[in-house]
């Protein structure tokens, strides 16, 4: 008797990845986090997929990481596989950056986005809080650039929001008027 193999599925989100061309981006943006994305997203690039979904419902975490996330997007769109990024709940802090490299960004009617500057204390001497600054600094430029490209404000607009630690929050419809989404469904 021949048995018919069937895919090893150790998880329903492993499932919805290989099956439905779903990655998932909840929670807590950290390193492990950060690691089963990229994964993902070159798992399912490979298997020749010509679209992934990207489900986002997160409240933000590490920006570093969740840069790492936009650039694996950004490499696997040029690469020629869309990845739509789909809002379910909330995308907000370091959350928006990888929504933001997405081919297409679709967020459900009562989704929440939220845009704020970094936040960081360091006790350490003066030369660690001198280089903490230079690097802030660059990073703002390199968030205002990334929000100004995909939105419909300019670069020069979000400099201020990115420098204050206020969060700015974005309805659905709103976050649509200003261009940081494609669609609401």
């Amino acid at each position: 008797m021949v048995m018919s193999q069937q895919p090893s599925h150790n998880t329903a989100e492993d499932f919805l990845c290989e099956s439905a061309g779903i990655v998932t981006l909840c929670g807590e943006i950290d390193e492990w986090l950060t690691r089963k994305v990229i994964y993902s997203l070159y798992y399912l690039h490979g298997l020749g997929r010509g679209e992934i979904t990207l489900a986002i419902t997160s409240a933000g975490g590490s920006v570093l990481d969740a840069h790492g996330i936009a650039d694996t997007i950004a490499d696997v769109v040029r690469r020629g596989t869309r990845v739509i990024g789909r809002v379910h709940g909330l995308a907000m802090s370091a959350a928006i950056f990888p929504l933001l490299a997405c081919s297409t960004r679709v967020a459900s009617r009562n989704a929440m986005l939220m845009i704020h500057g970094l936040e960081g204390i360091q006790i350490a001497d003066v030369r660690n809080q001198e280089a903490d600054l230079v690097a802030n600094t660059k990073l703002v430029a390199i968030q205002a650039e990334i929000l100004g490209s995909r939105s419909n404000k300019p670069i020069d607009y979000w400099l201020p929001v990115l420098k204050d630690r206020l969060p700015t929050y974005y309805t659905a419809t709103e976050a649509l008027e200003w261009g940081l989404i494609d669609e609401v469904v």
